[in-house]
């Protein structure tokens, strides 16, 4: 069963090392035959692959496609790339260096940074320098999502790099970034003041959920081969606050609530019904 399970995953060792909340030897062990007590180890392997197969039964969620946003964050990371600009994304849409809340401070996204970067350094200083040098010259550029949660010294810090090493720097988030990135700019220097106002009103590209259209929503959920009646209610569940994450929500509960195996006999009354229950409508 196990050699079966690594087989089908492709997981290394330790990986399932980790799953199985075991040690290297153990499951050696256990893999030889040679396991002292095996009793206590199968249920751990019963349970991890009936976790998997439950997984792989379970309904997925939509595909990536193109649509109207994205096209605007990819166009706004394509010109921050070439020109080696900061810029911004903001809005109330789900939109990489990606920042836990509360976790946006400066040391946190230095560190973050370098280790995307496979850098280090003895302290701030050195980690700083080998960042740099890494980044110049590099035609990389750095992507931060979640960018509300960045301190206004995180933000800074930022500018510092795309200073030192001339990147391309985005930052994606909500309406919160384009507030602190004015604040930034009404308190500093001249210099720093002109570059904070220039992404703001040049290079600063607002999305919301409006953006996301009908046709969108087709694309996105064409693999399903919905009714259009199905469609117009997920394109209008997008455009509420949860945005194209709540569509795919009120999809995939539709599918778990109604035990649906065949997506095309999805109904409206069912989504509805599903949105209804989660809140969203």
């Amino acid at each position: 069963m196990l050699i079966t399970y690594m087989a089908r995953t492709g997981k290394e060792k330790k990986i399932i090392v980790k799953e199985l909340d075991t040690s290297h030897s153990g499951l050696s062990q256990f893999l030889g035959g040679t396991y002292t007590s095996p009793h206590t180890f199968v249920p751990k392997v019963q349970n991890l692959v009936q976790m998997y197969n439950e997984r792989m039964a379970a309904p997925k969620e939509p595909p990536f496609q193109e649509t109207a946003i994205s096209k605007q964050v990819w166009e706004t990371i394509r010109y921050a790339h070439i020109q080696h600009q900061m810029a911004v994304v903001y809005g109330d849409a789900a939109v990489y260096v990606n920042i836990p809340s509360n976790m946006g401070t400066m040391a946190t996204l230095d560190y973050r940074i370098a280790k995307k970067l496979r850098v280090s350094g003895k302290n701030s200083v050195e980690r700083f320098e080998h960042i740099i040098e890494t980044l110049s010259g590099s035609n990389k550029v750095i992507i931060v999502d979640e960018a509300q949660e960045l301190t206004a010294k995180a933000i800074d810090h930022l500018r510092a790099i795309y200073d030192e090493a001339c990147v391309g720097v985005v930052l994606i988030g909500n309406e919160k970034i384009k507030e602190t990135l004015r604040g930034i700019g009404d308190s500093q220097e001249r210099g720093r003041t002109q570059l904070f106002s220039r992404i703001m009103h040049g290079s600063a590209r607002p999305v919301h959920t409006k953006h996301i259209t009908l046709e969108d929503i087709k694309k996105i959920f064409e693999y399903a081969g919905l009714n259009e009646d199905c469609l117009k209610l997920l394109h209008q569940i997008s455009q509420t606050g949860h945005g194209l994450r709540g569509s795919t929500n009120v999809f995939v509960n539709t599918v778990i609530m109604f035990d649906i195996g065949n997506y095309t006999e999805i109904t409206k009354t069912q989504l509805a019904r599903s949105a209804k229950d989660m809140g969203i409508v």
